[in-house]
């Protein structure tokens, strides 16, 4: 398990053995720990960061999916910093519904970047969740944003326009 795991853990734990019967945050019941969404990250030069399945896997589950992907170098922050077609955001949808199931990023503050799909995922939120959000310009958000218009563009030119609710 990774600390950041265990930390969460070890919350979990803490909530349920001093307050049994009280709600968690907000009144609410404190909820079980999802483990769908559990980054991880790699502090190398560049840095890693991901969560969900690979693409493999998902192949060898015969999942539906689709991948949207943008290199670092693809977004005006990124060529600032001279970043290199090897830096990159990869998101991975599930076909049918849109769902965000993975993420994959190599890159400058990777571990950062990934906050922007971690909350997403968690929920089960789609593509358009992702690209509903206004991001800052120039950013290396925006390489998110972008990886999930290259997905949704990619369904379209499937699909067709007029099947595809697009949001502009």
């Amino acid at each position: 398990l990774l600390r950041h795991s265990a930390n969460r853990e070890g919350e979990y734990l803490m909530e349920k053995i001093l307050h049994p019967r009280s709600p968690g945050a907000r009144g609410l019941p404190v909820p079980p720990i999802d483990y769908h969404a559990m980054p991880h990250a790699v502090f190398t030069h560049p840095q890693v960061a991901a969560s969900g399945p690979t693409e493999e896997e998902l192949k060898a589950a015969e999942v539906p999916y689709i991948v949207g992907r943008r290199p670092y170098s693809g977004s005006a922050y990124g060529m600032a910093m001279r970043s290199g077609t090897d830096e990159f955001v990869k998101l991975i949808f599930h076909r049918e519904t849109r769902e965000v199931l993975a993420f994959h990023i190599i890159g400058h503050e990777a571990s950062v970047l990934a906050h922007e799909v971690l909350p997403v995922m968690r929920r089960h939120g789609t593509m358009d969740d992702l690209l509903d959000v206004i991001h800052i310009h120039p950013a290396l958000s925006e390489l998110v944003r972008n990886a999930a218009r290259e997905a949704r563009d990619q369904l379209v030119a499937e699909v067709g326009a007029d099947q595809f609710p697009l949001e502009l």
